[in-house]
């Protein structure tokens, strides 16, 4: 279940990435998340959280596009399903 998760986000993330409206500092976000996923150090539920924490901070931005949001919304209910 965890894999399917993960390689589901990973996708979303990579269209995200792909798209020319995301903004910058949202790629970096999201290229810093995708880090913190590779990283084989640390506990997964640790990793998750990290991911939570940092789509919470994109979110709260007022000038985000409704889509992105939505897709990021779509990560947080994946990275809450594992």
């Amino acid at each position: 279940m965890a894999e399917t998760a993960l390689d589901a986000i990973h996708q979303i993330i990579s269209e995200l990435k792909e798209d020319r409206a995301i903004p910058r500092n949202v790629i970096a976000r999201l290229e810093h998340m995708e880090e913190i996923f590779q990283n084989d150090e640390e506990d997964l539920y640790i990793k998750v959280d990290k991911a939570l924490q940092i789509i919470d901070e994109i979110i709260e931005d007022t000038n985000l596009q409704p889509f992105i949001r939505t897709k990021l919304l779509n990560i947080c209910s994946l990275l809450e399903s594992i």
